[in-house]
């Protein structure tokens, strides 16, 4: 069991190293190619075995006595889903499709993490821990969330909501080009050997200047 789980905190660490190279430009998205017609699955399959690799590091930092708390783990794995959909995804999905999927992950994890009653209260004690604070610095961490939380989703939510005053955009018409001759009363000209007529100087003679 400990080697299936140092195998799975193996593949959770290149998993973390991969989508910090892909999230900052050094490795690039395509590293590992998307099979075509097959994408869903591949995607689906690369966030099963990225979870394992984090169930398996999450094993081994509780077995050398430093477990990690379960709220930030439910944070980090979303976290992780996210910057996944965002910079592992090719060709990028557009920022709703993102949201859902975020959405879906983050029901899915609240599912997991809530399957038995001693996960849940690991997860909520560091909230409840906030929300029943009684030493100075949590209460203050308590008022903080509770103004500045209301505050941002507010901000967020007028942004998005208020009328924009933009200029409308003005649209650039490129005129075709002209044709190589015309025909004019019977008569065809060729168009880029031919003089303008006005150009005749007093001397007989064409003139680009005159």
């Amino acid at each position: 069991m400990k080697a299936l789980m140092s195998v799975g905190a193996l593949i959770g660490v290149v998993g973390i190293l991969l989508l910090a190279g892909m999230t900052v430009g050094i490795v690039p998205s395509n590293t590992v190619r998307l099979l075509e017609g097959y994408m869903p699955v591949q995607v689906i399959l690369e966030l099963t075995l990225f979870v394992a690799g984090f169930t398996g590091i999450s094993y081994m930092m509780a077995s050398m006595g430093k477990a990690f708390p379960r709220f930030w783990q439910v944070v980090l794995l979303w976290a992780f889903i996210l910057l996944y959909l965002k910079f592992r995804v090719y060709p990028p999905i557009p920022f709703s499709v993102r949201a859902m999927y975020g959405t879906v992950s983050l029901v899915a994890i609240f599912m997991w993490v809530s399957a038995n009653e001693e996960d849940w209260k690991k997860f909520k004690q560091p909230i409840m821990n906030i929300l029943d604070a009684q030493a100075g610095g949590k209460r203050l961490l308590r008022y903080a969330y509770l103004i500045v939380l209301p505050l941002l989703i507010g901000g967020f939510s007028y942004n998005a909501m208020v009328p924009k005053s933009e200029e409308p955009i003005e649209l650039r018409t490129v005129h075709p080009a002209p044709p190589a001759s015309t025909k004019v009363h019977g008569k065809t000209y060729t168009l880029q050997t031919s003089q303008n007529p006005y150009r005749i100087n007093l001397e007989g003679k064409y003139d680009q200047d005159y």
